[in-house]
């Protein structure tokens, strides 16, 4: 049998494994003697790109990758945008990628506003971004945060910003040049950007500074002061748009810090100030019991406001664990779009450098090796994937 008939089966085989193990919502009985009734019965071409589950991690260059190939201009990022990472988004088909916060462009505070007054922000790197996205059919998931880019959090002062009324003129400049509404926005805006995710992983933040012996950098009360901070200007600028909070979730061996972090958020009042929870996939295994457990802990304590997971993956190094990376893919697919999961983003289009040690979690979780981008059974499987599934009503 060829690749893709293998990977065509084992999709098959495990949503009927996992609908037998009830992991699949259940039909009424009277749906379930309805004939017309269709699980997933497609959604119209109109809406596919703005309901799609399918998005990646992978849009942006990583502020550190683009000084170590000399990235310094819009004109160079377009380059290798539209060289090494645009031809995957259309041969997936996927329609939507998350912009992490530390990426050259960044819409963090300094990457538009580097003195933070809040006064004469610069968007002419992030417009180029947006412009590019748009011009691919790419919706966007943008982050912000008040520390400055890369991976300066570690040397940070403090987590809350000193002048809290030029964070807030960020954020509400931000969100108003492309919320869409026609008012003050980046001309030629065709899609919105509807959804902003404050910060990326600041449990894990607070857990490598609190080594440093700085225990109370970016924990759940500093990170619920910035919240408020943000919700408030996010709805000031476009009452319509989504703010998400972000957790570390699975791996990195944060064990139940997570869970911990969003408790006392939740303590604190967060609740009210907040749209969605993300959270991040990154076992270090492939067994699914995990993302079961886990979900269910996250559910009991946001209720029912909605769940997105904006970064996840597994190790398949070629030869070792390629096939056991796309039959995990598949079930961490299901299982949450089952569940309710409204989006899902992978990592990386592409294994990590060579340079990376071996062992680090997810250093094997792309879809292609690293230099030779030779495509690995899970680039196949996620093809096949987005295939068969992009348009389904999850609702139904």
């Amino acid at each position: 049998m060829s690749k893709l008939k293998l990977i065509t089966l084992a999709i098959v085989v495990t949503i009927f494994t996992l609908t037998l193990g009830g992991c699949l919502p259940s039909r009424s009985k009277s749906q379930a003697l309805n004939g017309k009734e269709n699980r997933h019965q497609k959604s119209s071409k109109s809406q596919v790109g703005k309901l799609s589950p399918f998005a990646v991690n992978d849009f942006g260059i990583p502020s550190r990758v683009a000084k170590v190939v000399g990235i310094t201009t819009s004109k160079q990022m377009i380059k290798v945008i539209e060289s090494q990472k645009i031809p995957y988004f259309k041969k997936l088909g996927i329609k939507w990628a998350r912009l992490h916060p530390n990426i050259f462009a960044t819409f963090g505070w300094s990457g538009v506003d580097p003195d933070r007054d809040g006064r004469n922000l610069d968007f002419s790197k992030q417009d180029v971004l947006v412009r590019l996205a748009q011009k691919n059919g790419i919706h966007l998931l943008a982050s912000v945060s008040p520390l400055p880019t890369d991976r300066e959090w570690l040397n940070a002062e403090t987590y809350i910003p000193k002048d809290e009324r030029a964070y807030s003129s960020y954020i509400r400049q931000l969100v108003e040049r492309y919320d869409g509404d026609g008012k003050s926005d980046m001309p030629g805006l065709k899609y919105p950007i509807k959804y902003w995710q404050l910060e990326n992983e600041p449990d894990l933040h607070n857990k490598v500074r609190s080594f440093r012996g700085n225990a109370n950098f970016s924990n759940a009360k500093q990170y619920f002061t910035v919240l408020k901070l943000t919700y408030k200007a996010v709805k000031k600028a476009n009452n319509s748009a989504k703010v998400m909070i972000n957790l570390v979730g699975i791996g990195q061996d944060m064990g139940n810090t997570s869970i911990n972090y969003l408790q006392r958020l939740d303590e604190l009042g967060a609740r009210n100030y907040y749209d969605i929870l993300s959270y991040h996939v990154y076992p270090s295994n492939y067994k699914t019991s995990i993302l079961k457990s886990n979900l269910l802990k996250f559910r009991q304590l946001v209720k029912k406001k909605p769940i997105w997971i904006t970064e996840s993956g597994i190790n398949g190094k070629p030869g070792e664990g390629e096939r056991e990376q796309a039959g995990w893919l598949v079930k961490h697919y299901v299982y949450h779009l089952a569940n309710g999961i409204e989006k899902i983003v992978w990592l990386a289009f592409t294994d990590m450098s060579p340079r990376v040690p071996e062992g680090k979690i997810a250093k094997y979780a792309g879809l292609l090796t690293f230099r030779s981008k030779m495509s690995k059974l899970s680039y196949y499987t996620y093809k096949l994937m987005v295939e068969k599934l992009e348009g389904s009503n999850w609702n139904n």
